[in-house]
């Protein structure tokens, strides 16, 4: 299933940016955002949907945008 899901991702990428979707930048990319988003269900779903989920599918995307820098540096705090 999730390799469906990367699959369709890798096809939109590859037609926005006329690479190739079997284009391992791309793979990569996709399974990046699909990762981000089940860390972002998941915390979600631990806090009983206590939270808000647009919130943290928003803070899971910076952090991938931001290439993961703040994982090295120091805590959230929300």
């Amino acid at each position: 299933m999730l390799q469906k899901r990367e699959a369709v991702l890798c096809q939109v990428f590859a037609a926005q940016s006329g690479r190739d979707p079997e284009d391992f930048e791309l793979r990569v990319a996709a399974g990046a955002i699909i990762g981000a988003i089940m860390a972002a269900l998941t915390e979600w779903i631990q806090c009983d949907g206590q939270t808000d989920m647009a919130a943290l599918l928003d803070r899971a995307l910076q952090l991938l945008e931001a290439g993961l820098a703040s994982v090295w540096t120091s805590p959230h705090t929300a």
